[in-house]
């Protein structure tokens, strides 16, 4: 009998108790509350990030022949390494421009139209391909995904990664796939910090975007990928972006976009691409920087918001060549304590700023970095001109008055020479710079007329009593700038109408308005340009004269600290102003022999003039006024004669004051004539009646070696006589010069002994010599 062992059922499952069950259910509802929960929350994130930002757009500066001249960048900080940096672009698009968009959908996102923001079928291809394949890894970011990670950071998480997506999909279900598109080609770097197509279809081909080429579009939208590696200003950069290129037309052409002929026109323009030009920053920095400034105000507007260039006024072929000539003369007086210039030149009747130096070089370590076109210096006698010009304008002032440059009520005020020419013209006064008539002439009209009237002219903007300046803001004690200078000259130059100085072309600028009369304005300017009337403090044909006409002044601030030129043509005003950063002196620069030869190579550079050319052009008279010739010496026989600008009823009174007053066409003189007969009779009756005032007999002098030439000069003068008669002045037996008995002469003073005599021109008649010593 077989024994069997009992095997035990196995135990029938127990239902869950009801406490399990209700674990497990609690378990699944968290779970899908938390996914719940984390969904909307992903959804609110992703909503609050869906709005499509960029930063401001950025604009390039072009001058007036469409040259570029400078970018103007937007400060951003750098998210990845937390670093500052400089980008550019960001122009808004009005349309989506269909060939750049055709390429960088062929290279970027294909199925861009068929998914709603977020690729899954890119996103598993990319995940089996990472998975199976080895090499470089391939992402599945849609065009929406890039837009969100260019708008916020770069996902470094899963969780960043999946916030991305998310953000992706908000932002095209609330813009839409085409708003998308136009705010990632808006946004989408193109090399060299370069943002937007926009704005590289104008860096790089200078032309609007919907102008490209198909080969150029392709090649643009090949650089997103790799910024810096498709460099195309460079060889190795433009072959990597050019291969991509050809990629993305290929498949264009798949895709019907292009049609064979199209694709091969496209190829080959690619093959014969060169590196493009790597536009740079002028060498004068700082232009580019003042035309920063101007954007940042407000003051220099771009052409449109999806065109954001900048159309300048400056013409970066005379910049070049006014900096060469201001680096070029600044070396020559460098000896003499010279450090730094400023040039600026601009158009007259437009205002329009043509060339703008404010140093020789950014990087000179001699203040170089200050742009003098805009720093306060004194401007020495720059600012005469407008001291007449009130004078002429309140009526405290005539054409035929006499003023005196004498040392007697001058209040302490000397003239640069050291000497004093005696009654004076205003045409002379003002033409010889001299400072006693100036501040005489100031003082007559009004301190604070004066003050004001200079403030109103934009020359200072100070709230000070004019009593802080006194009289002598007519001769550099009122601080001013060369900008400042430039636009009340434009007004002089614009018969008394003042306008602001333009630096892009079509800005909306304040109206003009008037500050001076036409008539006080053209006097003042043939004042300025008459040669004849600067002698004898400047010589003619030295750097004043020109072969057109240029009305022009010069200035010198104290101990040679600044040197100024302002003058003006038909076509142009050029001002100049030379001199040190730390405000130390110079050794004897003076306006006129330093700044103005400056402006005379820059005047002959602007009018392409050449030694020998005249061109016989005047500035236009005064209106209401007729043209008449004065005596420059006053009464007596008239050895030399000025063309002045009066009214008719100041003809009369002025043929009364002048010894021959008589009216021709401009530029005509009378000829010297020898002693009259009625003095050489009275000379003759009491025989040697000559007799020399100045110097005196024994006289011992020292000359100083450290002053100019000019300045070591000795006055040669008789003692007052009643007859008038033509005197030669002889020194050491050699004639000297001729001139009128009542008329003071200089001599260059020569070291050693001397013997100077006066005799007369057409008689026997000789002054008793004069023995003096130069040391």
């Amino acid at each position: 009998m077989t024994a069997h062992v009992a095997t035990p059922h196995p135990a029938a499952p127990q239902p869950p108790s009801p406490k399990g069950r209700g674990f497990a259910r609690a378990i699944a509802l968290a779970l899908i509350a938390t996914f719940v929960a984390g969904a909307a929350w992903l959804s609110r994130e992703a909503l609050s990030r869906a709005e499509l930002v960029s930063p401001r757009a950025s604009a390039i500066v072009y001058d007036r022949n469409g040259a570029f001249l400078t970018q103007i960048g937007e400060r951003m900080l750098d998210r990845a390494t937390n670093a500052a940096r400089v980008d550019y672009g960001y122009w808004p698009l009005k349309t989506v421009p269909q060939k750049i968009a055709h390429a960088t959908l062929a290279l970027e996102d294909r199925r861009f139209y068929a998914h709603p923001g977020v690729d899954i079928r890119a996103l598993l291809r990319a995940a089996w391909r990472n998975l199976m394949l080895r090499g470089r890894r391939e992402g599945a970011s849609t065009i929406a995904m890039q837009v969100a990670r260019m708008q916020g950071e770069r996902p470094r998480s899963f969780g960043k990664k999946l916030m991305q997506a998310a953000t992706a999909l908000a932002i095209v279900a609330r813009h839409g796939h085409e708003a998308t598109l136009a705010h990632y080609l808006r946004l989408a770097p193109y090399g060299l910090n370069g943002h937007g197509a926009a704005y590289a279809a104008r860096f790089y081909f200078d032309r609007p975007v919907e102008d490209l080429s198909w080969a150029q579009a392709a090649l643009l939208a090949a650089i997103p990928q790799s910024p810096g590696r498709m460099n195309i200003t460079r060889e190795s950069g433009l072959k990597l972006a050019a291969a991509r290129a050809r990629y993305a037309l290929a498949r264009l052409e798949e895709e019907g976009a292009l049609d064979g002929a199209q694709t091969a026109l496209a190829r080959a323009e690619l093959d014969h691409m060169r590196p493009l030009d790597a536009k740079r920053r002028p060498e004068a920095l700082h232009l580019a920087l003042r035309y920063e400034a101007l954007a940042r105000e407000g003051l220099a507007l771009p052409v449109s918001d999806g065109d954001q260039r900048i159309n300048a006024t400056i013409d970066m072929e005379v910049e070049r060549e006014v900096l060469h000539l201001a680096r070029r003369y600044l070396s020559n007086f460098r000896n003499r304590g010279a450090r730094q210039v400023a040039v600026m030149v601009v158009e007259r009747g437009t205002n329009a700023v043509i060339a703008d130096v404010g140093s020789s070089d950014y990087r000179d370590p001699q203040a170089g970095a200050f742009d003098f076109t805009r720093v306060r210096r004194s401007p020495g006698s720059t600012l005469k001109p407008f001291i007449y010009a009130l004078a002429f304008e309140r009526g405290a002032l005539k054409t035929t008055d006499l003023l005196n440059d004498i040392p007697e009520g001058a209040s302490g005020v000397s003239n640069a020479d050291g000497l004093y020419l005696g009654p004076l013209t205003p045409r002379q006064a003002l033409a010889n710079s001299r400072n006693v008539p100036a501040t005489n002439l100031l003082r007559r009209v009004g301190l604070e007329a004066n003050f004001n009237f200079l403030r109103d002219l934009g020359l200072h903007d100070l709230e000070t009593p004019a009593e802080s300046f006194g009289i002598s803001m007519a001769i550099g004690a009122l601080p001013t700038r060369l900008e400042d200078v430039m636009r009340a000259y434009a007004a002089l130059a614009d018969d008394g109408l003042m306008r602001e100085l333009a630096f892009t072309r079509g800005e909306a600028r304040r109206a003009r308005r008037r500050v001076l009369s036409v008539d006080s304005a053209r006097l003042i300017t043939s004042m300025l340009a008459d040669p004849q009337a600067r002698l004898p403090s400047f010589p003619r044909y030295g750097p004043l004269e020109y072969p057109f006409a240029v009305a022009v002044k010069t200035g010198t601030s104290q101990a040679y600290r600044d040197a100024w030129t302002v003058a003006f043509s038909h076509k142009f005003i050029v001002g100049v102003w030379i001199g040190r950063g730390d405000a130390g002196a110079m050794r004897a620069m003076t306006g006129v022999s330093s700044a103005a030869r400056l402006a005379h190579a820059v005047f002959a550079k602007l009018h392409g003039a050449t030694p020998g050319d005249i061109a016989p052009e005047t500035f236009a008279p005064p209106p209401g006024r007729v043209a008449i010739d004065l005596c420059r010496a006053g009464d007596g026989e008239c050895a030399q004669t000025l063309r002045e600008w009066v009214r008719p009823a100041e003809a009369r009174e002025a043929e009364a004051r002048s010894a021959m007053p008589h009216s021709g066409a401009p530029g005509a003189s009378q000829a010297p004539t020898g002693a009259s007969d009625a003095g050489l009779e009275q000379l003759q009756e009491h025989g040697a009646s000559l007799v020399i005032a100045t110097p005196e007999h024994n006289t011992h002098i020292w000359r100083n070696p450290e002053q100019p030439e000019r300045f070591n000069r000795l006055a040669l003068k008789l003692a007052p006589t009643s007859a008038d008669a033509q005197i030669v002045w002889t020194i050491d037996g050699e004639p000297f010069v001729t001139a009128q008995a009542d008329e003071t002469v200089f001599w260059p003073m020569t070291p050693g002994a001397h013997r100077i005599q006066a005799r007369l021109a057409l008689a026997p008649v000789a002054s008793r010599a004069v023995k003096i010593v130069i040391e």
